[in-house]
């Protein structure tokens, strides 16, 4: 899909060598964790090679936050461990790598509420609403970060032939420090996570020819992510500007989703000409319960609202927050990468891809994408690139899982503002 190439022309057994990182499934829903991209485990080597690292960081020596309300410097520690050594199973035959790395930081956290905010908060809702005899947070809390990464990759070589199957697992935990951290947020508001996702990768590559490549990719995955706020029962309190209690909009959610992607692609050699062609199909299947707003948010305009339990907005969310779909994805394409002269070398082709989304949801079918790049040297210190593309945007899994969720049949959601607000 790269336009606007360099004139260097590669030939099948450089692009052999090259992998092609399979774009991350994190950023699937909403990008609501981690980054877009898997990274790419080394291969193993004739010679063994190996190393590990230690990483301490203790905050003994810190000093106390100047713009923060603390009665004193936290605590901080961090401990990040790892290893990795690859080498021959089978010399010029079978290779093996594997690395892992842990970390578990401590740390502690304090909401930025001056003594009279706090006190004017804690005796409004001693007055009315449903938090009444709620408190807000005081002094230090305690965060934990622990983060678990396992990867292994074993490659085979035959004549023309080459095969790669590698596995990696990563885990995340969160307490007190994963979302809605902000110092106007109290500790009831604050959200923990847990993160554990499993993939299984491989690919075949064939050297048909010297000028022809084909190569086969595969990948299973399985993503599981539990969300949850420091209050999981009654409404939230949002009063604008000064701070944000009780249980959160959103925060309070859990999801499974599996991933199965197949991909073929040729590579053709002819000339001053390298076509490439290919076909992918991914499934992606999404069980998830996303609690937003089941609890009821109340927002305030100011501290004096909030005193006399007028709030200016309310809403919550009714019904079964259950969804469970799937959604196939399929895309072809076909390409060339010309380079006429020394001097300019062009990138054109077409893509064209298809989203089957659940059958509530409208199909559109006209996703045809032409692509078209140069690169051209007026002389050996200049370069000019250019191009122009169709690229066709899909629905984010959040997207469509809140579309699925409040259909108006399995949940809803009621807003009240004004006096009606006011009167709940």
């Amino acid at each position: 899909e790269y336009t606007g190439l360099s004139r260097t022309e590669l030939s099948p057994e450089a692009i052999s060598d090259f992998q092609v990182v399979n774009h991350g499934y994190a950023a699937e829903y909403g990008g609501s964790a981690g980054g877009s991209f898997d990274v790419e485990t080394r291969s193993g080597a004739n010679v063994q090679h190996g190393d590990a690292f230690l990483f301490v960081q203790n905050g003994a020596l810190n000093g106390t936050p100047a713009l923060e309300r603390v009665p004193r410097k936290p605590d901080e520690n961090r401990l990040r461990a790892g290893l990795s050594t690859g080498g021959p199973i089978k010399k010029d035959k079978l290779f093996y790598y594997i690395a892992a790395e842990q970390e578990m930081a401590r740390g502690e956290e304090a909401g930025d509420f001056n003594p009279h905010l706090a006190a004017t908060i804690d005796n409004a809702l001693q007055q009315v609403g449903p938090l009444r005899g709620f408190q807000l947070q005081q002094g230090f809390f305690p965060t934990t970060n622990q983060e678990t990464e396992l990867s292994g990759r074993m490659d085979r070589s035959f004549a023309a032939k080459s095969v790669m199957l590698r596995y990696a697992l990563t885990n995340n935990r969160s307490v007190n420090d994963a979302f809605n951290t902000d110092d106007l947020t109290d500790l009831s508001a604050r959200g923990s996570a847990f993160f554990n996702d499993n993939s299984l990768n491989g690919s075949w590559s064939a050297t048909l020819s010297p000028r022809l490549l084909n190569q086969l990719n595969f990948e299973v995955a399985h993503r599981r992510v539990a969300l949850r706020t420091g209050s999981v029962s009654g409404p939230g309190i949002v009063v604008a500007g000064f701070a944000q209690l009780g249980t959160p909009y959103a925060g309070n959610s859990r999801r499974y989703e599996t991933h199965v992607d197949l991909g073929d692609g040729v590579i053709r050699q002819y000339g001053k000409h390298l076509f490439q062609a290919g076909v992918t199909v991914n499934h992606i299947a999404l069980r998830a319960a996303d609690l937003d707003g089941f609890g009821g948010v109340y927002v305030f305009s100011d501290l004096t609202t909030l005193a006399d339990g007028q709030a200016a907005f309310y809403t919550q969310s009714f019904g079964d927050p259950n969804t469970n779909f799937a959604e196939l994805r399929s895309a072809a394409y076909i390409q060339d990468h010309w380079t006429p002269f020394r001097t300019l070398a062009l990138d054109y082709g077409l893509r064209y891809e298809y989203n089957r989304l659940p059958a509530s949801l409208p199909q559109d079918a006209d996703n045809v994408s032409p692509r078209l790049g140069f690169a051209w040297s007026p002389d050996k210190n200049w370069v000019l690139r250019g191009g122009f593309g169709i690229f066709v945007d899909r629905y984010l899994l959040s997207t469509v899982n809140r579309i699925e969720e409040f259909d108006g049949l399995h949940a809803t959601q009621q807003i009240a503002e004004g006096s009606d607000a006011a009167s709940l």
